[in-house]
C-alpha cells in the first residue's frame, strides 16, 4: 500500500499553467506510472506476479512452482527491496500545502503486509464479455490485515 497518494494528488491539482511538466490527473498518472514500474520490477525480479492492482496498493501473489519457504523468503526479500528504493521516495520537485499552510516536499512511502499459505484463482463472468479473475484464501486475509497494522516504511509478515 502506498502511502503519500492525497499529498501528491494536491500538489498536481495546485502546479500552474506554465510550469514544467505535466498536471492534475496527467500529472498525477505520469508519477504513480514511474513508481509502480519500479515496484513492479523488483517484483518480478524475485519471482512474482502484479496479480492486482487496488488502488494505491497492489496483490502480488508467488507461484506454486517453489516451497513455500522459498516463496516466503522471496516475498520478504522483496518487501525489503521495495522499501529499501521505493519508501520515502520524493517525487522531485513537488510541494503541498499542508492545513497549517505550510509547504511540504511530497514523498511516497510503502508498507507491506505479507500472508503465506495457498491462494485460489477464480475465474468469473464471462456474460457480455466481461470477465474477472478473483483472488481468494486465508493468506490474502492475513495480508491484508498485516497491511492494515503496518506505518510507511513497515513489512508485517503473518503467523
Amino acid at each position: 500500500d502506498v502511502s503519500g497518494f492525497t499529498a501528491l494528488s494536491e500538489a498536481m491539482e495546485q502546479k500552474r499553467e506554465g510550469e514544467e511538466g505535466p498536471r492534475g490527473a496527467e500529472g498525477l498518472a505520469m508519477h504513480l506510472n514511474s513508481y509502480f514500474s519500479l515496484m513492479c520490477r523488483l517484483i518480478a525480479a524475485d519471482g512474482g506476479d502484479v496479480f492486482k492492482f487496488a488502488g494505491d496498493a497492489c496483490i502480488v501473489l508467488w507461484p506454486n512452482t517453489d516451497s513455500m519457504d522459498l516463496r516466503l523468503k522471496r516475498a520478504v526479500q522483496c518487501a525489503y527491496a521495495i522499501q529499501d528504493l521505493l519508501n520515502d521516495a520524493m517525487m522531485g520537485d513537488m510541494t503541498a500545502v499542508k492545513g497549517d499552510g505550510q509547504k511540504t516536499d511530497v514523498q511516497l512511502s510503502v508498507k507491506c503486509g505479507i500472508g503465506m499459505g495457498n491462494v485460489s484463482v477464480l475465474h468469473i463472468g464471462g456474460v457480455l464479455g466481461r470477465m474477472e479473475y478473483l483472488a481468494v484464501g486465508e493468506p490474502l486475509l492475513q495480508a491484508f490485515q498485516a497491511e492494515h497494522h503496518a506505518q510507511p516504511g513497515q513489512i508485517i509478515v503473518s503467523e
